[in-house]
């Protein structure tokens, strides 16, 4: 210790307070030295550590320390003697300059690297949930609307229906009014609504395909009219003998309604509908059936829904041309809706001699197979109706 306090004082090594000498030499005597060293090389090590230590001390100081000639500090070089470096050593003062080191806190800079938070702007990457915009393939969804398109060209719709105004709506009486020129008596391929297939029995004035029964139909968006031609009156033979539970017996027209078009192989008793109307009352003199009056006729299918309250209904007992019906309809009652298909069929039975009859005509029930069969399912079978839409 008395060495070093020694060196100290000879100028040797210099230092800025004495609180850092106080420190060094407590440092320095925790330094172990290899037993007995030479005396030259021990001091050498001893003082150019001390030395070193006292510079790094100083260089903690704001101001380097200098000697009176205004020089920084001189450095001990190994031979223990001290040179006094070129003041372009001073250019060692630059050194401080490695203060600007602590514009190494401009690394600080790198907080621009938080910048690299800005790479959270790839959060903007989730605008890739726009990529969800994709759901608006969803939207294809709408091509689901097209499957009501798809009704409209599919080769299952037999027949358009067209709409007329409320106002033009026909009195229901059985006669051809000028407003049922605006109703469509013909399918999509123009082929008349012909009511030809024979389905049950055998008729001596016509054969299967050739027939002067027909139907025309029209909307106005609240009914579905619905008029059909029976037998021309010239020869006609109308008869009226059978009680009620078998009014099928006698002449009369036949309205089958699948108001959903689900056309299954069973009425469904949701909204399968089918009505029988004789073309006359039973009574004599001979008179036309009609809804309106107390005694009018109609028979509820076997496996149809009963009769909704607002169907109507009239038959003409025409002197000339053909004998008719006239049907409205309730599309709401009957479950049918503009622009959506629905089914319907129309029959015709034929009596020419009293008792039963003698043949029915189905629109699209198919023929009946053989000269002693029959084909007459609809009444059990909807699948067999026909298919309308409302325009």
């Amino acid at each position: 210790m008395g060495k070093v306090q020694s060196l100290i004082n000879q100028g040797d090594c210099k230092i800025s307070t004495p609180s850092c000498v106080t420190f060094d030499i407590t440092l320095m005597s925790s330094i172990t030295v290899a037993s007995n060293p030479p005396a030259w090389l021990g001091r050498s090590r001893f003082v150019l550590l001390f030395c070193i230590v006292i510079v790094g001390c100083d260089s903690g100081v704001e101001t380097p320390a200098q000697n009176d000639a205004g020089t920084t500090t001189s450095i001990v070089d190994g031979s223990g003697t001290a040179e006094t470096p070129d003041t372009s050593d001073t250019s060692d003062t630059s050194d401080t300059s490695d203060t600007s080191d602590t514009s190494d806190t401009s690394d600080t800079s790198d907080t621009t690297d938080t910048s690299d938070t800005t790479d959270t702007s790839d959060t903007s990457d989730t605008s890739d949930t726009s990529d969800t915009s994709d759901t608006s393939d969803t939207s294809d969804t709408s091509d689901t609307s097209d499957t009501s398109d798809t009704s409209d060209t599919n080769t299952s719709i037999d027949v358009d229906v067209p709409r007329i105004a409320p106002d033009e709506a026909p009195v229901l009486d059985g006669l051809y009014d000028t407003i049922w020129d605006s109703g469509t008596s013909v399918d999509r391929s123009s082929v008349p609504l012909a009511i030809d297939n024979l389905i049950l029995g055998n008729d001596e004035k016509r054969s299967d395909g050739q027939t002067e029964y027909h139907w025309l139909a029209m909307h106005d968006e609240t009914y579905l009219y619905v008029f059909v031609y029976g037998e021309f009156t010239q020869g006609a033979t109308v008869f009226v003998d059978s009680s009620d539970g078998n009014m099928y017996q006698d002449d009369a027209a036949e309205l089958l309604i699948d108001g959903d078009n689900s056309k299954n192989t069973s009425f469904d008793g949701i909204d399968d509908f089918d009505f029988l109307v004789p073309h006359l009352k039973f009574k004599q003199p001979l008179e036309a059936n009609n809804s309106e009056d107390v005694d009018g006729r109609i028979l509820k299918g076997a496996n149809s829904l009963p009769l909704p309250d607002d169907f109507k209904f009239a038959s003409c007992l025409c002197d000339a041309g053909q004998h008719g019906w006239e049907f409205r309809v309730n599309l709401e009652q009957f479950g049918i809706v503009v622009g959506r298909p629905f089914g319907i069929e129309v029959q015709i039975s034929d009596d020419q001699d009293g008792g039963d009859r003698d043949a029915k005509w189905g629109w699209m029930n198919p023929s009946k197979p053989s000269e002693d069969g029959s084909s007459d399912q609809t009444w059990r079978n909807p699948s067999l109706m026909g298919t309308a839409i409302l325009r």
